[in-house]
């Protein structure tokens, strides 16, 4: 098979520590803490500050083996590029297309909630579908991606600074709200429940991962070694910060029994308890918050879907059409455009909350993987101790034993069709058809 470097163009490295720092935060910072942290707050009630501490613990070990990787080879493709060189290139394709599964279904999800919130904020685009405007929202971010990295960025940091700015104002107002009464007490939990708490660990982690854009695009990082480490641990830390203090304050308004409010509007929870202290600009500005947060979110995941793809295509896993890199833009704009019709797949044929419990699944095999790849990396190449890696590795393996089992039918599915796919491409490249 070709090397990736081989006679390929390389992609210019543009991104500094700011840059990448707040490409992290831009995947991070979006559906996970918009919708899925407050529904499930209400669901578990004060045990969500146990979930965010698991997640974020889970999501450390895989950040630190993320970066190693990244430093020590700064190549597009992430763990996709680093099981073909570590471990097999069986297992870095099994990556690479868990990777692309996972992030595009992630992709729809934001996509929906942009959409889902455009409406409640313009009740006129009523007459249009949800899944419409989804497709529309995709097809404009696809085009952004198109024109290159730099333009991408300015949107995204744009967008990012928004999502802050209303996360900030979220949490401030949500902790000086008095409390009258309480409606979800901590309690021990039951056998049903400890099942609950690792369901929702495994979901608030996908949320985290967002650092693994970076790792994604390290052949676009100046100085790889350095830069990567910082900005991914930065990234990490920020976003827990953040995770804390908006969870803090959904509980504060769910501590006033503000339940069924959440129940009967849970498509735009933070929207919903903002607009419960009856200040018209504060529930404003989390409603443009969320959609720029949804937007940023759809924006770094289009990036990094096609750098995976260009991966893919430079070893003949892809389709040759994807490694072409436009020397004008110096982006892979084929990469780009096909990222942005297969999301348009996905918000067609999926459904949220199936989207994100498989996106959850996929992406714990996405980390084993990769702590498994650093348990292969040369240890004069390593900047932490092995034993973080074999820590995340169980920790990805058993949080996936609680993904619903329906999901796992999905998964595996998934898996065997990508199995397929490789065969098909070894064919028509004259490579040798067996998994070698």
């Amino acid at each position: 098979m070709p090397s990736p470097s081989g006679s390929t163009s390389l992609l210019p490295q543009r991104l500094g520590i700011v840059g990448a720092t707040a490409t992290g935060l831009g995947a991070i910072l979006g559906t996970g803490v918009f919708v899925t942290l407050p529904v499930v707050a209400q669901q578990i009630g004060f045990h969500i500050i146990w979930v965010i501490l698991l997640a974020g613990t889970v999501a450390a070990c895989n950040a630190l083996s993320s970066a190693q990787l990244a430093a020590a080879i700064p190549v597009s493709g992430g763990t996709y590029e680093y099981g073909y060189r570590l471990v097999h290139p069986i297992v870095g394709f099994i990556a690479g297309w868990m990777f692309l599964c996972a992030k595009t279904a992630s992709a729809a999800t934001a996509a929906m909630a942009s959409a889902l919130y455009l409406q409640s904020m313009f009740p006129q685009l009523n007459t249009f579908s949800a899944i419409s405007i989804a497709m529309t929202i995709t097809l404009c971010l696809t085009i952004i991606t198109w024109f290159g990295l730099r333009f991408s960025l300015v949107i995204s940091l744009g967008a990012l600074s928004i999502a802050l700015l209303s996360l900030i104002a979220f949490s401030i107002f949500g902790f000086l709200y008095s409390p009258e009464k309480t409606i979800i007490k901590t309690s021990y939990l039951t056998p049903n429940s400890w099942y609950d708490l690792f369901y929702a660990t495994a979901l608030i982690f996908v949320a985290y991962t967002g650092y693994g854009r970076i790792a994604t695009l390290g052949e676009e990082v100046l100085l790889p070694r350095i830069t990567i480490p910082r900005a991914i641990l930065t990234t990490l830390v920020i976003s827990a910060v953040i995770y804390f203090s908006v969870a803090g304050a959904t509980l504060s308004y769910l501590h006033s029994g503000n339940v069924a409010i959440l129940n009967n509007n849970s498509d735009a929870p933070l929207v919903t308890l903002a607009s419960i202290q009856d200040i018209p600009l504060l529930t404003l500005l989390l409603a443009v918050g969320a959609l720029a947060a949804m937007v940023c979110v759809e924006l770094n995941l289009i990036l990094g879907i096609s750098r995976v793809l260009l991966a893919m295509a430079r070893r003949e896993d892809m389709p040759p059409l994807l490694n072409r890199i436009s020397q004008s833009r110096e982006t892979p704009q084929n990469a780009v455009l096909v990222t942005g019709l297969i999301i348009c797949t996905f918000i067609k044929l999926g459904d949220m909350s199936t989207n994100w419990a498989f996106s959850a699944l996929t992406v714990l095999i996405y980390y084993s993987i990769t702590n498994l790849c650093l348990l292969r990396l040369p240890k004069e190449d390593r900047l932490f101790p092995a034993w973080l890696a074999a820590l995340g590795f169980v920790a990805c393996a058993s949080l996936a034993a609680f993904i619903p089992y329906e999901i796992w039918y999905l998964g595996i599915t998934v898996a065997v069709v990508g199995l397929i796919w490789r065969i098909l491409m070894q064919y028509l490249f004259d490579q040798d058809p067996t998994f070698s």
